[in-house]
């Protein structure tokens, strides 16, 4: 019991802290999380999680704390982002900036190309500095995304 507060306790710093810092970096005023949000957050430490939250909640600011948030069995986390929508991923590209690839036909295309040649070495080195990837759900679950997890080290980053 000790523990499971020592724990809670370090990771609500821990969230506290780098909700203080995504704050500065965007211009918000995010003062705490929802309940939602902290659940979501806690669970992704230890497990891949699909929220389903209602519209306006706040999911964006999972996705802003996830890669900064301690997930021990991994190295810096690749959040996956399945999104239907253009216009949210479009907005999401301009939010996230360098930090984010989008998975659009013409990448997987690309990355079709690379894992025929069997350059894995290019794809990682294209991907190694992303924090999240972004698409529809049928892009990210094409075969040419799920081998490309599958054949490089993305796969150990990955956070659904």
């Amino acid at each position: 019991m000790k523990n499971e507060f020592a724990d809670q306790l370090k990771f609500t710093l821990q969230h506290h802290h780098v909700l203080s810092s995504k704050n500065a970096e965007l211009g918000t005023e995010y003062n705490y999380l929802k309940h939602g949000q902290l659940q979501a957050l806690l669970q992704c430490c230890e497990n891949d999680v699909v929220a389903v939250l209602p519209t306006g909640y706040g999911k964006t600011v999972i996705f802003h704390l996830l890669p900064f948030v301690s997930t021990p069995h991994t190295q810096q986390p690749c959040i996956l982002i399945a999104n239907p929508l253009n216009a949210i991923i479009t907005q999401q590209k301009t939010k996230f900036g360098d930090s984010c690839k989008v998975v659009d036909e013409e990448f997987l295309r690309e990355l079709s190309g690379d894992l025929a040649l069997g350059n894995i070495h290019l794809i990682e080195s294209k991907l190694k500095d992303k924090k999240f990837l972004i698409g529809h759900p049928e892009q990210l679950t094409s075969s040419t995304f799920k081998k490309t997890l599958k054949s490089s080290s993305l796969c150990n980053r990955v956070r659904l």
